[in-house]
């Protein structure tokens, strides 16, 4: 099992497990039936071409776990960008092993990277109730809002 940067020709096993994700969270029916497969794809692609980190850990040349984050501008000061976790996914069965941890470090050195360039202000991660309690603060975050929504 390694992680990898993602390239386009993953796409396909990405948007797979992007499905299961969405899956394995409980996303009401009415979300999942508007998804916009197409628009998904392009904002991968979109990632991949700079726009942001796309990773993928892989065994056997199957995808098993995908990490992407995008640069945003700053909602209150938008010259300045920030690098936005999406979606932080590994299969279950492959949990009980260390791809996560490498994932989430693979990702984190190359978030920081961007962070030393000054090519964003600020990483923003985000913790999904149903998929585990990961310590981001091990990892060097500090917790900084928490949110609540309706109609999930």
């Amino acid at each position: 099992m390694n992680v990898r940067i993602a390239n386009k020709f993953d796409v396909d096993q990405v948007l797979e497990l992007i499905k299961s994700f969405s899956q394995e969270i409980d996303v009401p029916i009415e979300l999942t039936n508007d998804v916009d497969w197409d628009y998904i794809n392009k904002m991968f692609h979109h990632i991949v071409l700079g726009a942001g980190i796309a990773l993928v850990a892989e065994d056997n040349k199957n995808l098993i776990g995908v990490f992407l984050g995008l640069k945003t501008n700053n909602l209150w000061q938008p010259k300045q960008y920030e690098l936005h976790e999406l979606l932080f996914y590994v299969q279950p069965k492959y949990r009980k092993s260390r791809i996560a941890y490498k994932l989430l470090t693979k990702y984190n050195e190359l978030a920081k990277m961007l962070y030393e360039d000054k090519k964003v202000s600020r990483i923003v991660m985000t913790k999904t109730e149903k998929l585990g309690n990961i310590n981001y603060e091990r990892f060097g975050y500090k917790k900084v809002e928490e949110s609540w929504a309706i109609g999930v």
